[in-house]
């Protein structure tokens, strides 16, 4: 259960951290830095369910555009996970 796992350092659990990191990075626009968010979120306990409702917040902040384009970022990790996945079994 990520909600009770991981090394707490601050008032925030990881997994919370790492959704926070990727909203601030979609919104800075950072592809690269959206990506190793994803992965850091995955290595958290964050599922790809969660992962995607944190980027669809983004619409009313940053607008669809902005949004669609995170989306897509993450996607490339989701993807590429699930692919790996699929490879190992």
């Amino acid at each position: 259960d990520k909600h009770v796992t991981g090394v707490q350092t601050c008032a925030l659990p990881i997994w919370t951290q790492a959704l926070v990191k990727l909203g601030l990075s979609i919104g800075a626009e950072m592809e690269g830095s959206t990506h190793s968010s994803v992965r850091k979120a995955l290595a958290a306990g964050c599922d790809g369910e969660e992962i995607r409702h944190a980027v669809f917040l983004a619409v009313t902040t940053l607008g669809f555009p902005s949004m669609m384009r995170g989306r897509a970022w993450v996607e490339d990790v989701l993807d590429r996970e699930t692919s790996t996945q699929n490879d190992e079994t």
